[in-house]
């Protein structure tokens, strides 16, 4: 018997993608939508862009040192200079 019949169905396929057949059957059974991981790259930086500046702006809005119109500047700084800063 060869080293690599006896490794696992999952350890022989770490690190590879499934089929469609096999990514419908597991959305399908796990219940998650398939275009969730069916994203291209460029969506998936603008989508981090948004997620991490929600992030810092919430804590700047839950810090009680802070107004509401001091976080309110300091989100609107933040996302000008993402924007102007960010790679095209």
């Amino acid at each position: 018997m060869s080293p690599s019949s006896r490794l696992s169905p999952s350890s022989r396929l770490q690190g590879r993608r499934p089929d469609v057949g096999s990514l419908a059957a597991l959305t399908e059974w796990s219940g998650l939508d398939a275009n969730r991981f069916l994203v291209s790259k460029a969506s998936q930086q603008d989508e981090y862009g948004e997620v991490a500046l929600e992030q810092v702006t919430a804590l700047f809005r839950a810090d009680p040192n802070l107004s509401e119109a001091s976080a309110t500047a300091i989100e609107t700084t933040l996302k000008v200079l993402y924007a102007q800063l960010r790679k095209e």
